[in-house]
C-alpha cells in the first residue's frame, strides 16, 4: 500500500525538481488518482474480505480528505476507476447473460420434455409408465 505520506512526499520532489530544473516531469493530479486506483484494485483483488478492506484502506490513504477537498483530484480518481473496472464489469456482465441463457435453454428443454411425454401417453392411450 502507498501510504499518504510516501505520496506527499513523491510529490514534494517532484515539486522541487521543478523549481530547479524546468524540465523535469509533474506530479499531476492524474498521476496521483491513477496511483490511487492502482493501488486500490491491487488491494481488493487479494482480499477475502472486501468490505474490511476497502475501509481499512481508505483510512489509511486517507482518501476523504484527499478526495473532498480537491474537485480535479476527485474527478480524476472516479475516471480512472472507471476505466480500470469497465473490463472486468464487462465480462461479468457478458457472464451473467450466458448464465441466464443457459438457465432459459434447460428451462425450455424440460418443458419441451414434458410437453412430448403427454404427446406419447396420449397417442399410445396409457396413462403410467411402465
Amino acid at each position: 500500500m502507498v501510504s499518504r505520506e510516501h505520496r506527499q512526499v513523491m510529490c514534494y520532489a517532484v515539486e522541487v525538481l521543478i523549481t530547479n530544473t524546468p524540465s523535469a516531469p509533474t506530479c499531476s493530479k492524474n498521476d496521483v488518482a491513477k496511483e490511487l486506483v492502482e493501488d486500490f484494485l491491487e488491494n481488493i483483488q487479494a482480499a477475502d474480505n472486501i468490505d474490511v478492506k476497502m475501509v481499512s484502506w481508505f483510512d489509511l490513504n486517507d482518501v476523504h480528505e484527499l478526495i473532498s477537498t480537491d474537485i480535479e483530484l476527485h474527478k480524476a480518481f472516479v475516471l480512472e476507476l472507471g476505466k480500470r473496472l469497465k473490463k472486468p464489469l464487462k465480462l461479468a456482465r457478458n457472464g451473467l447473460g450466458v448464465r441466464l441463457l443457459i438457465s432459459l435453454g434447460c428451462t425450455y428443454s424440460d418443458l419441451i420434455s414434458d410437453v412430448l411425454m403427454l404427446r406419447f401417453y396420449k397417442d399410445t392411450g396409457r396413462t403410467t409408465r411402465r
